[in-house]
């Protein structure tokens, strides 16, 4: 985990959340009948992915308030030492205003459809889910598997290996018919919407400018930039196109 990392995570986190209220932006999408596509899977919206039948968000069972009584803690600003504490007062701030956006504002999660999701898909790092998610104990107690194949934000893609093991996934739930798989990362634009279009060129043989399409139809703001694009390519290449020249 880079320093860059976390101290962009929680804003820009923030900012989704924000999006999510004010605009268009909804958290996740269907994009066809198993697989949905989204942002971090709160804890609160563990009800009404996985169980239909919940109509009663419970506002902040599963969270805790950091220490918010610490942030008037005055720390001596020349002192080099204290700089860590300056950080981790920065990060519960923005931790404690995510939390009461999420849970003072409960329609941004109101139940809508029956999902029935049976499955995630992770693609965030173990230290961007500790304070929001489940974790995968928590999802298994409700009945639901978590593959999780971490990768870098802002700057990495997937690995063809991730890629693989995740369509893998989502294409044994497909065919079992084993309910919904919920694939996310942060805000779900383009670590997650990068397995996503892999998994649609699989199903369907599309290329990936094909796949792409398709998703941006059912989530506008996906955003798969050089790394990605090239990820998805050699996905199709080495997955689909060699399938294709054998078979000719």
């Amino acid at each position: 985990m880079s320093l860059f990392n976390k101290v962009a995570f929680y804003p820009t986190l923030f900012y989704n959340v924000f999006l999510s209220k004010v605009s268009s932006r909804r958290w996740y999408d269907r994009i066809d009948d198993t697989v949905l596509l989204g942002a971090l899977p709160f804890r609160g919206m563990t009800k009404w992915l996985v169980n239909p039948l919940a109509h009663v968000y419970e506002i902040g069972r599963h969270s805790s308030l950091p220490d918010v009584y610490a942030f008037g803690r005055p720390y001596p600003l020349l002192d080099v030492n204290a700089w860590p504490a300056y950080f981790n007062r920065v990060i519960s701030i923005f931790q404690f205003c995510i939390f009461l956006f999420v849970n003072n504002i409960p329609d941004v999660y109101k139940i809508k459809v029956e999902e029935n999701v049976k499955g995630v898909v992770t693609l965030n790092e173990d230290w961007e889910l500790e304070d929001f998610c489940n974790t995968e104990k928590e999802w298994a107690a409700v009945g639901v598997t978590q593959l999780k194949v971490p990768t870098v934000d802002f700057t990495a893609s997937p690995s063809h290996e991730k890629i693989c093991r995740a369509v893998d996934f989502m294409i044994k739930y497909r065919n079992e018919q084993l309910g919904s798989v919920y694939v996310h990362c942060k805000a779900g634009r383009t670590r997650s919407a990068t397995v996503v279009a892999c998994y649609l060129v699989k199903v369907h043989g599309w290329n990936p400018e094909e796949a792409i399409a398709h998703i941006e139809e059912k989530r506008p703001h996906i955003w798969l930039r050089e790394k990605q694009l090239a990820s998805i390519q050699h996905y199709y290449n080495t997955s689909i196109r060699t399938d294709k020249q054998k078979g000719a």
